[in-house]
């Protein structure tokens, strides 16, 4: 996950969970956007429109790429900024 992240441009440091997923804390919304901005302009993911939420109080935005699904939170009444990523357990996996 950290090698797929770093092509993507994304080099944070972050945490992983009990249940397999990457954590990136995000410091600010000015750091959101930044990730936003490298999300949205790569070609190495596709965003989920159908899935995504934009809205005045908290965005959620889901990527895919073939091996992991990345979804950009940010809560922005409480400040709350994340990535998390989760490998996509496909049927060759």
């Amino acid at each position: 996950m950290k090698e797929f992240l770093k092509e993507l441009g994304i080099t944070e440091v972050g945490y992983s969970t009990e249940d397999g997923n990457y954590v990136i804390d995000l410091e600010s919304s000015d750091e959101f956007n930044r990730v936003y901005g490298k999300l949205d302009n790569s070609d190495l993911i596709e965003e989920n429109e159908d899935a995504s939420i934009v809205n005045l109080d908290v965005t959620n935005i889901i990527y895919f790429s073939d091996d992991f699904a990345l979804n950009l939170i940010a809560d922005f009444t409480q400040d709350e900024y994340r990535i998390v990523v989760t490998e996509v357990k496909g049927e060759d996996n």
